[in-house]
């Protein structure tokens, strides 16, 4: 990661510590931790249509919540379901990954969109983008801040280790790209937050 976007941060991790209560997976093994990538930039269009997409996902029907426990999300629902909010978020998703897809030859993607409530449930779980059906094939994932108003409820990345986290400088209309083995967690937020998250995959 470039260490200039970067900081780190302990204060959270009492909050996450019921993911590994004990020690973690890896502590059987000798660590070289080997710096990952977490690129950032504008998501084009965002003010123009930011409330068209958001206006979208409102008329969505929600999934069952099972990995977040949040207010809705349409990563339970399946894929042939239609994405409303698809015309307008893909359009400018393959604009500002071209570099990426260009470089990688990936042909395939998944998307999906979360929206966390303030006060809601535990809504921490620690994750990668590594697992499970087409994902094993991801290349290269991301996450597009649609609806963001506290920079700490953005995401929180783990060195390999599981026990050192760094928060990107993140704010509402960013775009960022990030290895897809790299685990992270959606914090408990203090303010509303939608995301919509995506892995492109070779088939």
């Amino acid at each position: 990661m470039i260490d200039i976007l970067l900081k780190k941060d302990e204060s959270f991790l009492e909050e996450v510590k019921n993911i590994h209560p004990n020690n973690s997976m890896f502590d059987g093994y000798e660590l070289f931790e080997i710096p990952s990538y977490c690129y950032k930039t504008k998501f084009p269009n965002h003010q123009k249509n930011k409330k068209s997409i958001l206006d979208n996902i409102s008329k969505m029907k929600s999934g069952e919540g099972c990995l977040h426990h949040l207010t809705k999300e349409d990563f339970t629902i399946p894929r042939n379901y239609p994405r409303l909010y698809s015309d307008l978020f893909l359009p400018n998703l393959f604009e500002i990954s071209n570099p990426f897809i260009e470089r990688t030859k990936v042909n395939n993607l998944t998307f999906f969109y979360f929206q966390y409530q303030p006060n809601n449930k535990d809504q921490t779980f620690l994750h990668h983008h590594l697992s499970g059906n087409q994902k094993s094939n991801t290349i290269f994932s991301g996450t597009y801040f649609l609806e963001l108003y506290d920079p700490n409820d953005a995401i929180i990345f783990f060195d390999p280790n599981e026990k050192i986290g760094y928060r990107p400088e993140i704010e509402e209309g960013d775009i960022i790209f990030f290895a897809p083995s790299l685990p992270h967690v959606g914090p408990k937020t203090k303010y509303s937050k939608t995301v919509i998250t995506f892995n492109f995959y070779i088939d």
